[in-house]
């Protein structure tokens, strides 16, 4: 077996400061059981990006015109992935959306400069349009610059209030509550925004690829950045931690 052991979620029971002090980045991650969380540790010669959550090889990927490298927000993420071209994605064994179409959150790394423009054809790391009809999701969608989970073409939306295109690294968790519509973007370990969606009607769409728009070939924008420890959760995460995953990746 593959993964690290993972336990139950430590759910606060704990500082975040204790269990950032106790447990390294990966560890603190998979101690608070993703279904997907996909490192980017293999190596340069090899295309397959290995699923160290708990659906294993179910969602394992491949790199499609994506490129490793050694540098990353800390020496503790080890490496991270970079996408450059139009065509960059990692395309998964299989679809994340009874995940991400319910309750979930996402978490991962990002370096950019890019400043997205539009709403459902805006660069983002798992998006797929529904024609019109506001039955969509776009997690990790970028909104001139600033960064955040959004519903619908031009929908309800939760970015982080400063943009993120200066060139630097930033810790990116995105949640959505499915029964209650609310969304959050946290920003570096605190939070960011708080949208209440009210209503929000059941999504149905398809996500199967990392860092690529789908269901409209040719027509949403490409991402252009370098990504790192992206891991989703079947359940929304709590603040302390958001914050203790934060710390973990600081550790010295």
């Amino acid at each position: 077996m593959r993964r690290f052991l993972a336990i139950t979620p430590t759910l606060c029971l704990f500082s975040a400061g204790v269990l950032a002090a106790e447990r390294p980045y990966p560890r603190t991650v998979m101690d608070d059981r993703p279904v997907a969380y996909w490192r980017f540790e293999e190596p340069a010669t090899e295309q397959k990006v290995a699923n160290l959550g708990s659906q294993e090889t179910a969602l394992d990927g491949r790199r499609v015109d994506v490129v490793l490298t050694k540098e990353s927000a800390t020496a503790a993420l080890g490496q991270a992935a970079i996408w450059d071209r139009a065509t960059s994605r990692v395309e998964l064994a299989g679809p994340v959306s009874r995940w991400l179409n319910g309750t979930a959150s996402l978490e991962f790394w990002i370096k950019t400069t890019q400043r997205g423009e539009g709403s459902w054809n805006a660069p983002a790391l798992f998006g797929a349009d529904s024609n019109g009809d506001g039955n969509d999701l776009f997690w990790g969608t970028n909104d001139g610059g600033r960064v955040g989970v959004r519903r619908g073409d031009s929908g309800p939306a939760a970015l982080t209030r400063k943009p993120i295109d200066d060139n630097h690294w930033h810790h990116i968790v995105l949640v959505r509550d499915a029964a209650s519509g609310q969304m959050k973007a946290y920003l570096d370990g605190r939070l960011a925004e708080t949208y209440d969606d009210r209503q929000p009607p059941a999504v149905r769409t398809e996500y199967r690829t990392i860092g690529k728009l789908e269901s409209l070939p040719g027509e949403g924008a490409p991402l252009s950045a370098t990504i790192d420890e992206v891991a989703i959760y079947d359940y929304v995460l709590a603040p302390c931690q958001v914050k203790s995953h934060w710390k973990a990746a600081h550790r010295r």
